[in-house]
């Protein structure tokens, strides 16, 4: 059965931001892990990613009721774990290649504030960029493609592991824009293969915390209510009349809604 959750949280403070922390500090490092120890880097990246995975598994009822709702929507077990698997194995795979064959290790480091500060303003450019592709490929699988977005919104209490479930061709149409634009801007624009591989953890830290359910960032929202939040950065609140996944996700309990509010 559904167990009513704590308060805002499935950890007592402190031990609850520890969960987003250790994930911050996963998913920044991760793609220096592969641009400096390439395929060894791409496993230790696998690999805690993997414990991220397993602690909020182990830590939160939030899986459990997702996994009970992804069911009653008619996801078989075999579906889910596959779907959730075939993720977890393939998710650091663009950003290897990327890395693999553009950021060499002797890529230049930025050491002077001026050239930290320039790194920074550009890497901002680059995740503006970013929203301008995510939020129209949102937008369009709510609207048109929600046979692929409807397996992600049954994840009505998202958490870290929320990350996985997603129908493959949804990831690909949601992220394949943002990740070609930072490697393209950063090399073919700028010429800046640091550049590439810093953006890349930005939004690997920000794609991933979002469905975090201790920080509840806007797009943990997005999820509680399948609203037409469709930007990724910035808050948008209006209500699409054209959406359809909300129509579809068929919720466990009618009033989980209000638990996040008691």
């Amino acid at each position: 059965s559904f167990h009513k959750p704590r308060p805002s949280m499935a950890l007592p403070l402190p031990f609850g931001y520890a969960v987003p922390l250790f994930t911050f500090c996963v998913l920044f490092a991760s793609p220096w892990w592969m641009h400096y120890y390439a395929w060894t880097g791409w496993t230790i990246a696998t690999l805690t990613w993997t414990l991220c995975h397993l602690i909020d598994r182990f830590t939160s009822d939030a899986y459990a009721h997702n996994l009970k709702t992804l069911q009653k929507n008619g996801f078989s077990n075999a579906n889910i774990y596959f779907t959730m698997i075939s993720n977890l194995l393939t998710v650091f795979f663009p950003q290897f290649f990327f890395i693999h064959n553009y950021a060499p290790i002797e890529t230049p480091i930025p050491s002077t504030p001026a050239e930290i500060g320039l790194l920074l303003v550009k890497a901002v450019i680059g995740l503006a960029l970013t929203e301008c592709l995510f939020w129209p490929s949102h937008m369009t699988l709510h609207r048109h493609l929600p046979n692929l977005h409807h397996f992600h919104h049954c994840a009505t209490r998202s958490s870290t592991t929320t990350n996985l479930m997603f129908d493959s061709r949804d990831l690909a149409i949601e992220f394949a824009g943002p990740t070609i634009a930072l490697w393209a801007s950063a090399i073919y624009f700028w010429q800046d293969p640091f550049l590439m591989v810093f953006s890349f953890s930005l939004i690997n830290c920000w794609y991933g915390l979002d469905h975090d359910e201790y920080l509840k960032l806007p797009h943990w929202w997005h999820h509680r209510y399948c609203s037409s939040d469709y930007p990724i950065y910035v808050t948008v609140r209006s209500k699409d009349p054209k959406d359809q996944v909300s129509k579809r996700v068929r919720r466990v309990l009618a009033t989980e809604s209000k638990l996040e509010r008691q």
